[in-house]
């Protein structure tokens, strides 16, 4: 389901963990730290350690080279299709819940 064509075929996907695959979506998609924190439920804090380390497992110094990297490695199709899925979890929950 969620970015199974990036797992597939990136040898980084393994070691990401749960919170920073949850991440990265909204990193791609340009949402501020806090607003990651809020729909996660969790701390700006905690966002900015897993952003870090998903930073420096990707090899990348910000979002705009993660954004680079994976375009380069997938395609924009294979990435479009990735960010556009809901992701499971507190996020969609909340979506869930405002309908």
């Amino acid at each position: 389901m969620e970015g199974e064509s990036l797992k597939a075929s990136s040898p980084v996907w393994p070691d990401l963990t749960t919170r920073e695959r949850q991440i990265l979506y909204p990193v791609l998609e340009g949402k501020p730290n806090k607003l990651i924190a809020c729909e996660l439920g969790i701390s700006m804090r905690t966002v900015e350690s897993h952003r870090a380390s998903l930073f420096q497992k990707m090899g990348v110094k910000n979002a705009v080279q993660l954004a680079f990297t994976l375009f380069s490695q997938h395609g924009q199709a294979d990435l479009e299709a990735s960010i556009s899925n809901p992701r499971p979890g507190p996020t969609t929950q909340l979506a869930d819940a405002d309908d």
